[in-house]
């Protein structure tokens, strides 16, 4: 049985980029923790070049790397049961199988929402957040600029747990704090587009109550 799933493994390596430390997931790929857990020291399957994939990056916040793609599926999940959205779907069967929007369009031109719920879910870095910290980073090295950061509220009830907090706790001044000790030079909170958000999502929930559409 561990022979066989070592095999597996290899066979999912054999037509995979070797560019793990270079890649985005490089420390949180399951794909590698897995690896590492069956002891894979090598692989065996002959490898000539992996299946090379058009990158996606049409998106402003999501990056698809369908050459990274192990087909597990879960982005196919997420969007259609979690999201009800359906952006994504498997084309073709076998070894030329490949998660794509509809008709092979870019996450642009699909109904893709940008939620982000199959960066979250995928295994390997297929799908990724797209990163501009090194934009940011520039930014605030550059002296003739005058840099402002808007935080979502969201953040300041979220933003603890990564620093072993518990839970919910608001980290407010801490995170102000921290992001003028960065270099910003304003810090600006979503709060009136927030309260918006939040009167539109009640009149949508009256609406559904009344409707008797609503759901625990």
């Amino acid at each position: 049985m561990r022979r066989a799933r070592q095999t597996v493994v290899e066979f999912l390596l054999s037509d995979h980029p070797q560019d793990c430390t270079l890649c985005q997931k490089n420390g949180h790929c399951e794909l590698q923790s897995v690896a590492e857990k069956m002891g894979v020291r090598e692989i065996r399957v002959p490898r000539t070049d992996f299946t090379h994939h058009r990158m996606d990056d049409s998106s402003p916040s999501l990056i698809r790397d369908a050459s990274k793609c192990i087909n597990c599926l879960r982005c196919v999940t997420a969007c259609a049961e979690v999201q009800s959205v359906s952006c994504l779907t498997p084309e073709a069967r076998g070894f030329n199988c490949k998660v794509v929007p509809a008709m092979g369009a870019d996450l642009m031109d699909a109904v893709c929402v940008m939620c982000g719920q199959c960066a979250v879910v995928c295994p390997t870095g297929a799908i990724v957040e797209r990163d501009e910290v090194d934009k940011v980073w520039a930014a605030l090295e550059d002296s003739s600029k005058h840099v402002i950061v808007q935080e979502a509220p969201a953040i300041r009830a979220m933003l603890g747990e990564e620093f072993d907090l518990p839970p919910g706790t608001l980290v407010t001044g801490k995170m102000i704090a921290a992001l003028r000790r960065l270099g910003f030079d304003k810090v600006f909170d979503t709060n009136f587009t927030a309260d918006l958000t939040i009167i539109e999502e009640g009149n949508e929930l009256l609406k559904r109550v009344k409707n008797g559409a609503h759901c625990p």
